[in-house]
């Protein structure tokens, strides 16, 4: 397999990274997790971190993002499947309570 060109090596990165920091700032909160272990549990060099996002700012509006992305996009999945617009609509309840 051909190595990533540095657009789709930016794009992995980011995702790598806007992972890593969601998992953290989840787990442990957005205050207590700092760009280190941020960095560390990407596993990109820090150079590379900063890269990508300046400023802790930065990252967080990025991760908050992201996630809302990610859960638009499976809601929207899970409801477009359905032809009723009735059965959408508990489709769309039956999405939130898993």
């Amino acid at each position: 397999m051909p190595a990533p060109t540095s657009e789709e090596r930016n794009h992995l990165d980011r995702v790598v990274l806007l992972d890593a920091a969601e998992r953290l700032f989840y787990e442990r909160g957005i205050r207590a997790v700092g760009m280190d272990e941020v960095r560390a549990a990407s596993g990109l060099p820090l150079k590379r971190t900063y890269r990508l996002f300046s400023a802790k700012e930065d990252l967080v509006v990025a991760v908050l993002r992201h996630h809302d992305q990610r859960w638009r996009g499976e809601l929207a999945d899970r409801v477009e499947r359905v032809p009723e617009p009735r059965e959408r609509v508990l489709a769309l309840f039956d999405w939130l309570e898993k």
